[in-house]
């Protein structure tokens, strides 16, 4: 089992992470980390209750990712709030020829966050350095990153000749259509595993996949070149509606109504999704006499969070907890919470007049 509590309470009840706590979308409301019975509280909670019934490795506290990833792709992995800590490390061929698979289910009471797309842009910044002797070039890169091509080429791999063809990773075929090759599906199902001399390049798949978090388009938009209207996420082309690969993945198309797990969770009429504005709120700069309170409160709260979380029984866990919340007060966590109360009021003023303008 994976986990963290912050987004445990976004993918479960909609919150925002944000400063030492989680932000209400739809009220605006604030709610500190250490608020006893609050969202945060009842995240650590719920993961200690699966502790104490031995659904949470024992060695997630010193584990490194890499050994995390073997014990997911030996499906040892109970369930997991990432994808790629989950299907995406799970799934693949050989699997599912075992009728084996990872797939999504929201629990019924889930109102799980959502983010509208901001019109102003994000926090995330592309920037040219001004020392760099090719401005120029730098430039072109980033242009050809932001062409549908260019977002293509490093999300799925290089552009193939034709769908059949072993030169590259993707292509359109002549429907129109967007298509993954052999070689491609292979490549996107076994990340670190697939070599590229396969199709005349060097290294691995993942050697040449862009490093740095921050798209130029989002996954899920319209691919404008597309004659067919298909958008840029692989798991909605017409090529990957195919029949499900297993009994495992065709038991819950019965049950979700759906052939792919984003649609599912788009979907879902069962789902009540928290909508969070699209709209950029940068928290100013913390007065000087904050910082060192803020990194050791952050340190208190990180290492009391692992203490609850493995907690034997009921008691020990709220005594626990008890004394997180009494050493994070000791080192200023109220001002901590007061700042980030205040930006929290500032960012749901932000929002309400965003709204008022639609």
């Amino acid at each position: 089992m994976l986990f963290q509590c912050g987004p445990t309470g976004t993918a479960t009840w909609g919150y925002d992470e944000w400063g030492f706590g989680l932000y209400d979308v739809n009220t605006g409301n604030y709610h500190g980390a250490l608020e006893e019975k609050g969202p945060y509280w009842e995240s650590l909670k719920f993961i200690n209750k699966l502790y104490q019934n031995g659904l949470v490795d024992p060695n997630s506290m010193s584990q490194k990712y890499q050994q995390m990833s073997e014990k997911l792709s030996a499906g040892g992995v109970f369930f997991s709030i990432f994808n790629y800590a989950g299907s995406g490390g799970f799934n693949s061929p050989e699997k599912s020829a075992e009728n084996k698979m990872m797939l999504p289910l929201i629990p019924k009471d889930a109102t799980p966050i959502v983010y509208d797309s901001s019109t102003q842009g994000t926090t995330y910044e592309w920037c040219i350095g001004a020392q760099t002797q090719y401005p120029e070039l730098c430039m072109s890169i980033l242009n050809w990153l932001s062409t549908p091509e260019g977002f293509l080429t490093y999300t799925y791999g290089p552009k193939a000749s034709s769908p059949d063809a072993n030169d590259g990773c993707w292509c359109y075929g002549e429907d129109g259509n967007l298509y993954l090759t052999p070689f491609g599906e292979k490549a996107r199902a076994d990340r670190t595993g697939t070599n590229m001399a396969e199709i005349g390049y060097s290294g691995n798949y993942n050697d040449g996949s862009l490093q740095v978090n921050c798209n130029t388009w989002s996954v899920s938009s319209n691919n404008p070149d597309s004659p067919t209207g298909e958008p840029f996420f692989a798991d909605y082309w017409n090529s990957q509606q195919g029949p499900a690969a297993c009994d495992v993945e065709q038991k819950w198309r019965e049950y979700s109504g759906e052939t792919v797990g984003t649609a599912y969770l788009l979907h879902w009429d069962k789902a009540v999704h928290s909508p969070a504005t699209g709209i950029t709120h940068k928290d100013p700069s913390k007065k000087s006499d904050l910082n060192t309170p803020w990194k050791a409160v952050a340190g208190e709260i990180v290492n009391g969070t692992w203490k609850c979380v493995y907690a034997k029984d009921d008691a020990e866990f709220d005594k626990l907890f008890e004394e997180m919340t009494k050493s994070a007060k000791a080192y200023g966590y109220d001002d901590c919470i007061e700042y980030s109360r205040e930006q929290a009021d500032q960012r749901f003023l932000a929002e309400s007049i965003l709204k008022s303008m639609e």
